[in-house]
């Protein structure tokens, strides 16, 4: 949903591939932002795969396209580690040296 929002600001077209089985009202908010929406596949390696693929073709015909990886990213990587610093820095300010534990959401966006 980031991206789709973050082209919407810029002015540029977003083209969102998905898995599928995403609920009908987040395929709206994408297209709402001006996405187009392509359902890649049934699991996230044959989406990314198929994605990569429409950058494939996309290229050869001239066209400039940008992948975007939704995780594997330096910029990514170092935007999420400020969370674990502030998380010890709480701690620490509460009196404690380490979490009982650490619980997390992994997958797509469900409203």
């Amino acid at each position: 949903m980031a991206t789709a929002y973050s082209a919407n600001r810029l002015g540029v077209k977003a083209t969102v591939f998905t898995m599928d089985g995403l609920p009908q009202p987040v395929l709206k908010k994408f297209s709402d932002l001006g996405s187009d929406i392509y359902i890649g596949g049934p699991i996230w390696d044959i989406c990314d795969a198929t994605a990569k693929k429409y950058i494939e073709n996309m290229r050869k015909e001239g066209k400039v396209c940008h992948y975007i990886h939704p995780f594997d990213s330096r910029a990514v990587w170092d935007g999420h580690s400020t969370l674990v610093h502030e998380m010890v820095g709480q701690l620490a300010s509460a009196g404690h040296e380490e979490p009982g534990a650490v619980v997390t959401c992994v997958g797509a966006v469900v409203y």
